[in-house]
């Protein structure tokens, strides 16, 4: 099975990915809609793509100009044709682990990488990306002014989204739902101003 590259350098390069569901890349109309929507925020960004299948977002973020893409996956037949298709779009740029998603994100975290976008697209009928956020929250690999967008089926919302991330925005294609997520502000205490007379020291 086969696919292209929507845009970017590497425009119409052919990507091959497993027959049937075992990758379930991302369609053709949602990758072009969803770099739409970063426009030229993806020039230059870190980009880590969590559950990368086929690697075909990576992918399509070195394309369009990001400066490195980290792609995880702890599966062989993704990693075999993840470093088939970085070979065929013939990008520099990207990096392979193939590790489970905690473990990585712990591995990035010590070695205090961040990255401007982070991509979680687990399997649907599965609870992976609430547990992913769950765990990013120990782990500070999303830059302060960075975002995270997870893949899902429109069936699949999320019931409560873990703190410290809010939802940004939500949008549609067919029967795939893409959410944006940043990083709320964690103020710190606000000291009380001593009253007269109180120890100062």
């Amino acid at each position: 099975m086969s696919m292209r590259i929507v845009g970017g350098a590497a425009r119409g390069r052919l990507l091959r990915t497993a027959a049937g569901n075992a990758l379930r890349p991302t369609g053709a109309r949602t990758r072009e809609a969803l770099f739409d929507i970063l426009g030229d925020r993806i020039s230059g960004a870190r980009f880590l793509d969590l559950f990368a299948g086929s690697g075909a977002i990576g992918i399509e973020a070195l394309s369009r100009g990001a400066a490195a893409v980290t792609f995880v996956d702890n599966h062989t037949t993704a990693w075999r044709y993840i470093s088939d298709n970085l070979a065929r779009a013939e990008l520099g740029g990207g990096r392979l682990l193939k590790m489970d998603f905690r473990a990585a994100i712990e591995a990035l975290s010590r070695k205090r990488e961040q990255y401007d976008y982070v991509f979680i697209d687990p399997p649907y009928d599965s609870d992976l990306a609430a547990l992913t956020l769950r765990h990013m929250r120990f782990y500070p690999i999303l830059a302060p002014d960075g975002a995270v967008i997870v893949e899902t089926s429109r069936l699949r919302q999320f019931t409560h989204t873990p703190r410290p991330f809010h939802i940004t925005a939500q949008r549609r294609y067919g029967d795939t739902l893409l959410i944006f997520l940043q990083q709320m502000a964690i103020m710190p205490p606000v000291a009380s101003e001593p009253q007269p007379g109180g120890d100062l020291s």
